[in-house]
């Protein structure tokens, strides 16, 4: 991870596994279904579908403000939880 500008921000897969208990960890898994989540994902992550819980189908674009706020509260993280 050394190759990035800031590696400090990169969570390895080590580091996740020492914070799954974390009550202000919070691992999303966004793809375009939910198959892969569904046959087998991470303790406590979320899964969010690209076209049903981050776009904006109407206009094309990521959530508005509000609307990203409702999801993030709904997946239990507030502002002093770190997602990943």
């Amino acid at each position: 991870m050394s190759d990035y500008v800031h590696p400090e921000l990169l969570a390895s897969t080590e580091w996740a596994g020492e914070h799954l208990r974390d009550p202000k960890i919070r691992l999303v898994e966004v793809g375009w279904n939910s198959a892969g989540y569904e046959s087998g994902y991470i303790p406590g992550a979320v899964c969010w579908v690209w076209t049903g819980n981050v776009l904006q189908s109407s206009v094309r674009d990521i959530l508005a403000k509000t609307a990203l706020e409702t999801q993030l509260s709904q997946a239990g993280i507030a502002q002093d939880t770190t997602s990943i």
